[in-house]
C-alpha cells in the first residue's frame, strides 16, 4: 500500500491492507457523499462473485452504483443488430470460417484473444481466403508466417464509423449492391433512406481519408475485395463495441453485410448469420436449428435493413465458446 502516488509501495499483511482500503472508502464517502463510490464487475467472474460485489456495494457502501462490463461490450451489439435486423440473435458457428472467401477483422485480435478460432481462421487464409484488417494496430494477422493481410486499413482511433461508411459508399456507388436480395429481404423504405445517405459525397473515401488516416485508394480496394471476393465474413471484437460509437458501428457493419454482392456460390440459399461467443454462460437469442438450417426470427421493428434471415446448407450446430467476439458471415446464392 501507499498513502499517495508520490510514495513508494510498502508490503503489508492482509489485515492492514483491508483496513487501509476500507478506511479510504469511508473517507471518500465522508468527503464527497455515499454515491462517490461504485463497483464494476467483470464478465469473467462467476455469478457468485458478481453477487458478492453487488452485495458489498449496496449493503456495505450504501449505494446502487454497481454495473458490469457487459453494458459496454454486449449492449452495443444487441442494440445495433436489433436496429438493423430486428433481432440481436447470434447464430453462427466456428466452422463457417472454412467457407469464407473474404474475411474482414475489425477491432479484434483472434490469434491472441481467441487462439483456437484464430488457428481455424489462419488455416482458411493459408488455403487462399483474402483478409481485410481494420485496426490501428498491426496485429499478428496483418503479417506472420504464411499469412498476410490483403489490405490493412490502419485507421485513426475514433473513426470506425467513418471508414465503414466509406466502404459502403464504394459498394453503393459502384454497383456492388445485390438489388434482388435487397428487394426480397430488406425494408425498402429504410434501405432507400440508407442508400441516399451513404451515397452522399461526404461519405466518399476521398472526403474521409484525412480524418480516418486511411488513403482513399486503400478503402476503395478493400471495398471491392469484400464485395466481389465471394463469401464474406466480418468478425469484430471489443475494439468496436467498447467505444462511444459502438452501436452505430454495429449498425454500419450490418448494413454493409446486407448490401454487397458476392461473386461465388457456396450455399443454395442466401446466408447471413451472426454469432457471438463468450466465456460467460451466454444465452441464445430466439433460434431454431432444423435439418441443418438456421432460422432467425426477426421481430417487427424499424431497422435499416430488416429481414427474415435464413441459412441453407451444411452449417453444423451453433456453439458458445471463447471470449467476446462476434462475427457476421454473408454468403448469398446467385439469383437468390
Amino acid at each position: 500500500i501507499r498513502d499517495s502516488i508520490e510514495d513508494d509501495w510498502r508490503e503489508v499483511d492482509w489485515d492492514e491492507a483491508i483496513a487501509f482500503t476500507a478506511g479510504r472508502f469511508k473517507s471518500i464517502q465522508s468527503d464527497y457523499g455515499v454515491d462517490a463510490l461504485g463497483g464494476i464487475t467483470s464478465s469473467r467472474c462467476t455469478n457468485e462473485e458478481v453477487y458478492v460485489v453487488q452485495k458489498m456495494v449496496r449493503a456495505a457502501l450504501g449505494t446502487n452504483n454497481v454495473d458490469t462490463c457487459a453494458r459496454v461490450c454486449h449492449s452495443p451489439t444487441g442494440y445495433g443488430l436489433k436496429q438493423t435486423f430486428g433481432t440481436s440473435a447470434g447464430t453462427q458457428d466456428f466452422q463457417s470460417v472454412e467457407q469464407s472467401d473474404v474475411i474482414m477483422v475489425i477491432g479484434a485480435n483472434p490469434t491472441d484473444a481467441h487462439p483456437v478460432f484464430g488457428s481455424r481462421m489462419k488455416k482458411r487464409l493459408r488455403q487462399g481466403a483474402k483478409l481485410v484488417v481494420i485496426d490501428p494496430r498491426s496485429i499478428d494477422l496483418v503479417r506472420s508466417p504464411h499469412i498476410s493481410a490483403t489490405h490493412h486499413l490502419q485507421l485513426q482511433p475514433g473513426t470506425n464509423v467513418a471508414v465503414l461508411n466509406a466502404l459502403a459508399h464504394v459498394v453503393a456507388t459502384e454497383g456492388y449492391i445485390d438489388e434482388d436480395f435487397v428487394r426480397e429481404r430488406c425494408d425498402l423504405l429504410s434501405f432507400n433512406a440508407w442508400r441516399r445517405f451513404i451515397e452522399l459525397p461526404e461519405n466518399s473515401p476521398e472526403n474521409l481519408a484525412e480524418v480516418s488516416g486511411v488513403p482513399a485508394e486503400l478503402i476503395r480496394a478493400a471495398a471491392v475485395t469484400y464485395a466481389t471476393g465471394g463469401n464474406g465474413a466480418i468478425y469484430y471484437g471489443l475494439g468496436v463495441t467498447e467505444h462511444s460509437q459502438g452501436s452505430t458501428m454495429v449498425m454500419a457493419m450490418g448494413n454493409l453485410a446486407m448490401n454487397s454482392t458476392p461473386n461465388e456460390v457456396q450455399y443454395n440459399q442466401p446466408l447471413l448469420i451472426f454469432w457471438e461467443v463468450s466465456t460467460d454462460n451466454a444465452t441464445w437469442s430466439p433460434l431454431e436449428v432444423t435439418n441443418n438450417d438456421v432460422y432467425v426470427t426477426a421481430a417487427p421493428r424499424q431497422p435499416t435493413t430488416r429481414a427474415f434471415l435464413n441459412a441453407g446448407g451444411q452449417i453444423g450446430n451453433p456453439v458458445i465458446a471463447y471470449d467476446s467476439l462476434l462475427a457476421m458471415s454473408c454468403c448469398r446464392a446467385a439469383g437468390a
